[in-house]
């Protein structure tokens, strides 16, 4: 994928929990993961091995997040953001491990506006994520991280 991002399908909401798993031990990074205070997210079966924190993630954590939508054409994560999904939890963490439902990856921005604006969930702060930071202006060097997390995994689960 150009945007760098790791994308996953996952058969079940209940199996995210292996895939976020899966994904820290083949990046050889601690099994604990940083959770946005969402009781959904608390919901999952997070009891394969995982050690879920409620506290802000820094550089060298994974954080996980649920999208609500996703952006077909760019591949971009879309997260309005409300007291359950901080906008700041984006930036902070050196891995972002995001879920999708499949029937919330709409063909292009407009789409996510026009629902958002139908049901009245339009935010102060929309965060779109299309992989992981990154910025050339240093010295004319690609630098990963810059500005959010060095390296996005994306679960695609039945919606």
């Amino acid at each position: 994928m150009a945007e760098a991002a790791e994308v996953r399908y996952v058969d079940s909401m209940e199996n995210v929990p292996a895939a976020v798993a899966d994904i820290l031990r083949a990046r050889n990074m601690a099994a604990t993961i940083h959770l946005p205070p969402d009781t959904q997210m608390d919901a999952l079966p997070w009891g394969v091995g995982i050690t879920c924190e409620h506290t802000p993630p820094g550089p060298n954590d994974a954080a996980f997040a649920i999208a609500p939508f996703a952006i077909a054409e760019t591949g971009t994560l879309v997260y309005p953001s409300n007291t359950a999904a901080p906008a700041s939890w984006h930036f902070r963490p050196g891995l972002e491990i995001a879920v999708v439902a499949a029937d919330n990856i709409l063909p292009r921005l407009e789409d996510v506006l026009a629902h958002l604006r139908r049901n009245g969930a339009i935010a102060s702060t929309v965060n779109l994520v299309t992989g992981p930071s990154r910025t050339g202006d240093i010295e004319q060097t690609l630098e990963l991280g810059a500005h959010g997390p060095k390296a996005l995994s994306i679960l695609i689960v039945p919606g």
